[in-house]
């Protein structure tokens, strides 16, 4: 080891100075020239080392959906009919007590023949000696339930029985100041019923023609045939039985 160091001074003592600065410039150029090289390449390191390029995307073709026109309602040719309003002729027709017409009261049915035609006790007098009236209706006409059944005969003739039967009172009255008859007898009348004490008469020859149960019979032809025509034609707007 000491030969070692002895013979390395020897070498450096042998070297001249001007050897050793030509060796530090040298040395000196070579590591002014690393350092540069060192702080070329860093400058020039790529974007992408550091950074994230956006992917490079195509917009998408968009293709316009496809539509189905509505669907549209033809419109309706059929004209719309008018709201029918019903109105009660029956409680609309007074009964007149002063008039000229004749009037009875009842005492009791007798029998119910069928939807016009109804066998009445009243009182006996000069004009019904016998005490028995038997009355068809004035103004209409209702399907045969006796003899020759027609359609609705049977319900215009219980819808008759019905009403008299819960009928507090009943009046009779002619058309005019005489008790008129048909050529079978019968007399021909309007038939007033109370159902109870307190209320108002109603006219039975009406409310069955607004019930649609009777056709007309010379319905236009006496003192209610205004009413009695606008109750058949309302009962025919909302087609009731006959």
């Amino acid at each position: 080891m000491k030969k070692l160091l002895k013979t390395a001074l020897a070498f450096l003592k042998s070297v001249s100075v001007k050897t050793w600065i030509t060796i530090g410039i040298i040395a000196a150029v070579v590591i002014a020239g690393t350092v540069v090289g060192i702080i070329l390449l860093g400058g020039e390191s790529s974007p992408n080392d550091n950074t994230t390029t956006p992917a490079e995307t195509t917009p998408a073709a968009t293709t316009p959906a496809e539509t189905t026109p509505a669907e549209t309602t033809a419109p309706d040719d059929t004209p719309t009919q008018p709201e029918i309003v019903h109105v009660d002729y029956v409680s609309n027709t007074k009964l007149d007590m002063e008039s000229e017409t004749k009037k009875v009261l009842v005492e009791k049915v007798k029998s119910y023949i069928d939807g016009d035609t109804t066998h009445f006790y009243v009182a006996k007098s000069e004009d019904f000696p016998d005490g028995l009236i038997k009355a068809r209706y004035l103004a209409i006409d209702t399907p045969e339930s006796t003899g020759r059944l027609e359609e609705w005969g049977k319900a215009a003739a219980a819808n008759t029985k019905e009403t008299l039967k819960n009928a507090y009172a009943i009046l009779l009255e002619s058309d005019t100041d005489k008790w008129n008859q048909d050529n079978n007898g019968r007399h021909l009348l309007w038939i007033w019923y109370k159902t109870d004490e307190n209320s108002e008469w109603r006219n039975l020859n009406i409310e069955i023609l607004q019930k649609g149960y009777a056709v007309a019979s010379n319905s236009g032809q006496n003192r209610y045939g205004t009413t009695c025509m606008a109750a058949l034609g309302q009962a025919s707007k909302e087609k009731l039985y006959v």
